[in-house]
Order: C-alpha cells, then sequence, then structure tokens
C-alpha cells in the first residue's frame, strides 16, 4: 500500500481553473481528456487517490459533466490502462465503439481507456476506481487488444466482492496513512 493518500478538489477555484484543474488531475492518473461542464457554471470536482502495487484506487466525485477522449487523441500508448468503474451515486451515460452503456449505482464497468470513449453525466456521480496497467494484465496473460467495454453488477456475486474489495482496501489505505501521520507527530 502506498503510504500516501492524495487528495485534489476544485472547489473555490474560477471555472476556468476548476476545468483546468480536472483535466490536469485526469492527465496524472490515466491520460487527456477533454471535459465540458454541459452548461453548468461551475465543475465542482474531488478526487482522493492512492496506490496499491501497480493499481491506482480512486475515490471521485464530479458534479455534471462530459469527458471524451477523442478519436484525435487516441493514441494507446498515451492511455495504456483498464479501468474497473464502480458507480456508487448518481447515473452516467459511456460510449464507445458505437455502444451506450447505462451505468446506474451497483454497476461495474470494465474498459479500455485507450479506445475513444465519451462519458457523460447529467447530475452529480460518485465512482470507485481502479486503474490498471495493460502491461500488468498481459504479464499475467490477458489480451486485452480486443478488449470492449464490460458492463457488470456490483450488487451481487463477483462484482459484488471486488467492489467490497476495492472499497475495504482504499479505506484501509486511508486508515494507514492517517496512523503513519499520527505517529510521526
Amino acid at each position: 500500500m502506498s503510504d500516501t493518500v492524495h487528495s485534489l478538489t476544485t472547489s473555490g477555484l474560477s471555472p476556468k481553473k476548476q476545468i483546468q484543474c480536472w483535466s490536469d488531475a485526469l492527465t496524472d492518473l490515466c491520460g487527456q481528456f477533454d471535459i465540458d461542464p454541459l452548461k453548468a457554471s461551475s465543475l465542482e470536482a474531488r478526487v482522493n487517490y492512492t496506490t496499491v502495487s501497480r493499481l491506482k484506487l480512486c475515490q471521485i466525485e464530479v458534479s455534471q459533466h462530459r469527458i471524451a477522449h477523442t478519436v484525435s487523441r487516441a493514441r494507446s500508448s498515451e492511455h495504456p490502462y483498464v479501468k474497473i468503474l464502480f458507480q456508487t451515486q448518481g447515473t452516467s451515460y459511456f460510449e464507445q465503439d458505437g455502444r451506450r452503456i447505462e451505468l446506474m449505482p451497483g454497476d461495474c464497468l470494465a474498459y479500455d481507456v485507450s479506445c475513444p470513449h465519451t462519458i457523460i453525466s447529467p447530475a452529480l456521480t460518485r465512482h470507485e476506481v481502479v486503474i490498471v496497467p495493460k502491461e500488468l494484465l498481459q504479464e499475467r496473460g490477458f489480451h486485452w487488444q480486443r478488449m470492449s467495454a464490460c458492463k457488470l453488477s456490483a450488487r451481487t456475486g463477483t462484482g459484488r466482492i471486488a467492489h467490497d474489495f476495492v472499497h475495504a482496501a482504499f479505506e484501509r489505505g486511508c486508515e494507514a496513512v492517517a496512523e503513519q501521520r499520527r505517529r510521526r507527530r
């Protein structure tokens, strides 16, 4: 587990700086995206993230928005990740390869970040996200070159176990960081 939980918020910034700040945060996590606040006067966003081995675990909350990884940005070397997204609040619409997938609380979506895609969230959403480097999957024999987006339920079965594990790992990481900080004082 990383000894650091990183946090970022756009709260208190001007609308233009909010978009730039959020763009910078996403770039640091998994690549460049076009961001649109969908006619809103601001983009209120917050992310907490940590690293476990080579995985990035994130808790994300963001007001209405649209993010897009466009064809013009589509170079797999710039987005060498698979994301596993657990929708915990709100509704999002994911589009990739001509498919539109609705995500509601309790849904899980695994997808290749390097392929052009769009996510539209018409209102506040919360997600717990695992960002997996493709090289890690390849080392374990998974052939990601032909991976298309896959929606699963995180309400029952394996999806529920996976979500509970990710949630617990992130919470445990936050507790460990807090404990280390207390010991240093």
